[in-house]
């Protein structure tokens, strides 16, 4: 789960499929970019963790609610601010087409639930999309609403 701070991704992939062996699979997985809660913002004690889309507010509104919260789980809030200056913007569709420029197949594709915390958001968002997978196929909706993606590519030769 480092995809989304792979600037070079599309390099990062080919070089994957170069090393896969014959009958290999890569395991990737990555929440979207534009999920309204991303941005590793669920770790803070504040406010901002609810505000759907924060992690998209400009720097000078963003990280002086980031340096006024306390941390809640792993990342201290100066190790977020560092997050969020690496994030590569990674959409389902960019790295579907990075898969396919690439000579990548997709071999199987899931929505995934993997929140960190167990808050209440979590457990609304949990009920909403659970076996909710026919998002995948609706254009621009599908950025938004899949909080976190799982794939398993293997090379098209």
């Amino acid at each position: 789960d480092v995809l989304e701070h792979v600037k070079g991704t599309g390099i990062m992939l080919r070089e994957a499929g170069r090393v896969l062996k014959k009958g290999g699979l890569i395991y990737a997985t990555f929440p979207p970019y534009y999920f309204p809660y991303a941005g590793h913002l669920w770790n803070l004690s504040s406010g901002i963790k609810y505000l759907p889309f924060a992690h998209l507010l400009p720097k000078l509104i963003l990280y002086p609610f980031i340096r006024s919260s306390k941390s809640i789980g792993i990342f201290t809030p100066q190790q977020i601010i560092n997050d969020q200056e690496t994030f590569s913007k990674l959409t389902i569709t960019r790295f579907e087409m990075l898969c396919k420029k690439n000579k990548l197949k997709i071999a199987l594709r899931k929505m995934k639930l993997n929140f960190t915390s167990f808050d209440m958001k979590a457990k609304i968002i949990a009920k909403i999309y659970k076996k909710a997978d026919f998002l995948y196929y609706l254009p621009l909706i599908k950025e938004i609403l899949i909080p976190f993606t799982l794939y398993l590519i293997e090379n098209e030769k």
